[in-house]
């Protein structure tokens, strides 16, 4: 890998991204940007306007690649997909304690299953940060209906639904090239995406604006394996492979399909799941061939004859299989999550105190300054509050779908929980106004605070977590008053909408 780039993709409509080609049943959404939409993004800008040779170098060829955008806790935090070895006790506590992962609670079955562990159940769905806590996108479902173009109504059995990700959220993915690709043409493709794109299906309604960004240039440091003789490959993406044949294989019991020295799969250090699909290709207006994977989150322990080299560790960093350049075969190599029974989460890092001028002793300058300060806070807990309400908004869609309940039926905390969360800061001022389980407005057992929107995840730690960000905030009472007082109507507001 001789270049990198790191792009911030801000979702600023809700974008449909399918998860498979069917059409019969229920539709559903991925819950990542696929590298595969942003190669077509580049492709749609730029191929009429580099020549053949460059155009096949960029896009076809492999030597550039265009990572998948996996979610950003907060904007910033960078996620991976949850590992398929760590398992949790079936009839026990759930290892996803208010939405982070508590380590004593995960066991990692590549190192043998624990005697005191009855019955293991796989982690899947979710995406892990560095200090522990589990991320699921936040996903949208609207039903929509076909026009009849000569009557202007409705057209008789045309109804159909699209699975969307919410607009909001943020994504982090990269773009990477060998050392064959000239610079200056690296840099035009990376620079094309510098700007609003628009991705995914029914780009012509409301969907599909993203907001994208380079925010880098530094590729993210892999563990060192030079000298090893034991690997463990954690798939950061989907992984296509083929087998010496070149048909496609779901389970490459020999690295050396890989590209990798002669060694053999262990399958009881491996845990792996599978599945096909069919790419489309807006510019061929059409489906391309089966792709069969193992999908991301999938872990593959090997045992090798020789030592690992760095041409082997070059390899990993550049990554593995085939459709490289669309996002997939991304690994992480013997990651430190991996390697022991108990993981080791980063603890928050304090946010670094506020600079403060030099003191002015004129009473008049002190007192416009005050006042200009509390102005300014003011609009900064406002705006911040109206972006924060609108992720409640999608919570309490999510938890209409994830508990089953019809739109029309009141779900999560409502107008009296609000202002209540209200009163207790403008008296409080503090966390403990909120979540003491005695004097508290939300308590753990509360009904509708402990209602979940996603697998361990409920409206009451998704406050914590809010709390938690503000805790070295001067004004973290004016921010949590302006939130409840913006989500006080929220909940029944919707309802309202959906009655009319």
């Amino acid at each position: 890998m001789e270049h990198y780039a790191e792009l911030n993709l801000e979702l600023l409509d809700e974008v449909v991204l399918s998860s498979r080609s069917v059409t019969v049943g229920e539709h559903q959404s991925l819950d990542y940007i696929p590298g595969s939409v942003l190669l077509g993004w580049a492709a749609s800008q730029l191929y009429s306007k580099l020549t053949a040779d460059q155009a096949f170098m960029v896009f076809h060829s492999g030597q550039v690649r265009f990572g998948n955008g996996l979610p950003l806790l907060d904007g910033n935090g960078k996620t991976h997909p949850m590992p398929l070895c760590w398992h949790e006790d079936k009839g026990g506590e759930s290892a996803i304690r208010d939405g982070r992962l508590d380590a004593e609670k995960l066991f990692n079955m590549a190192h043998g299953k624990p005697v005191d562990l009855k019955q293991p159940r796989q982690l899947r769905k979710g995406y892990v940060a560095e200090n522990g806590t589990v991320m699921q996108p936040l996903k949208s479902y609207r039903m929509k209906t076909a026009i009849d173009a000569d009557k202007g109504t409705a057209k008789e059995s045309q109804l159909f639904g699209f699975e969307s990700l919410q607009r909001g959220q943020c994504f982090a993915a990269n773009i990477a090239a060998d050392k064959s690709v000239p610079a200056d043409l690296f840099n035009v493709v990376v620079n094309v995406f510098d700007q609003t794109l628009r991705i995914g299906r029914s780009r012509s309604a409301q969907y599909g604006r993203v907001k994208s960004k380079v925010v880098g240039h530094n590729p993210v440091s892999q563990p060192d394996i030079v000298g090893q003789k034991s690997l463990s490959l954690w798939l950061q993406s989907d992984l296509a492979v083929r087998d010496k044949n070149g048909m496609p294989t779901l389970l490459p019991e020999s690295p050396t399909v890989l590209g990798l020295p002669v060694g053999r799969l262990k399958l009881e250090k491996s845990f792996v799941r599978f599945r096909s699909y069919a790419p489309y290709n807006a510019h061929h207006r059409c489906y391309e061939s089966d792709r069969q994977v193992i999908v991301a989150g999938s872990v593959l322990h090997y045992e090798f004859d020789e030592p690992l080299t760095s041409s082997d560790a070059e390899l990993l960093a550049d990554g593995l299989g085939v459709y490289r350049e669309a996002g997939l075969g991304a690994v992480c190599a013997n990651h430190s999550w991996l390697q022991s029974k108990i993981p080791q989460f980063k603890s928050d890092s304090p946010q670094p105190p506020d600079q403060f001028a030099p003191a002015i002793t004129h009473p008049l300058i002190q007192f416009l300054q005050r006042k200009a300060g509390e102005s300014g806070a003011e609009q900064l807990a406002k705006e911040w509050a109206e972006k924060k309400v609108l992720e409640l908004g999608g919570l309490y869609q999510s938890a209409r779908h994830y508990n089953g309940v019809s739109q029309e039926e009141a779900i999560g905390p409502g107008r009296s929980q609000w202002r209540r969360v209200q009163e207790a800061v403008i008296h409080g001022d503090s966390a403990i106004a909120l979540f003491d389980e005695i004097s508290g407005v939300c308590k753990s057992k509360d009904e509708e605070w402990k209602r979940e929107y996603a697998a361990g995840q409920t409206f009451r730690s998704w406050l914590q977590e809010i709390v938690k960000q503000l805790e070295n905030q001067p004004h973290f009472a004016l921010y949590m008053q302006w939130l409840a007082r913006k989500a006080e109507a929220l909940r029944d507001a919707g309802l309202k909408e959906t009655q009319q």
